[in-house]
């Protein structure tokens, strides 16, 4: 018995392909339109523009002490400012709140140095003379009022600007 090749009539072949160019192009149109909206909600998205990370985060007194280590290219005023309402959210209590803000990782203990400060009472250590050799700020927010000191580095003055209240590094 002869085996016949069944072909199947033009027009299903010509619709299959059809359907099959359909189903691409409403794939990529959806695909498209995902990845349109995760651009937006990343365009949107609550952080600043720059990186930064919180290397420490601990009690002080009564209150919170948090070191960052920012990117030293963004440091600028309008960038700490942008830095400081997010992390002023981010550390709503305690009420009394310090920050401090490095551009370099020389600035930072090492976990040795930590440890050592903590042990002898010793509070001076190499790290100390980079900090201001490099841009680095602090916040302050202490009995209702907020502020920032901040420098440039390389023996550029500090300057302050008051965000809230009066000024909380002035000593009472």
């Amino acid at each position: 018995m002869k085996s016949k090749n069944i072909r199947k009539p033009r027009g299903v072949r010509g619709k299959s392909i059809s359907n099959l160019i359909s189903l691409i192009v409403m794939l990529a149109l959806c695909t498209h339109i995902a990845f349109g909206q995760a651009r937006e909600n990343l365009a949107n998205r609550p952080s600043p523009h720059f990186r930064y990370v919180i290397v420490f985060d601990g009690p002080l007194h009564n209150g919170r002490l948090v070191e960052v280590l920012m990117e030293s290219g963004a440091f600028s005023e309008k960038n700490l400012r942008e830095l400081f309402d997010h992390l002023v959210t981010r550390f709503a209590d305690p009420e009394e709140l310090y920050v401090g803000v490095f551009t370099s990782l020389d600035q930072l203990p090492t976990p040795e140095e930590q440890d050592y400060m903590v042990r002898s009472g010793d509070d001076w250590l190499p790290f100390m003379a980079q900090v201001e050799k490099q841009p680095n700020a602090v916040f302050k927010r202490f009995k209702g009022n907020e502020g920032l000191k901040y420098s440039f580095g390389d023996g550029k003055p500090a300057k302050i600007l008051i965000l809230k209240g009066n000024n909380p590094f002035e000593k009472n």
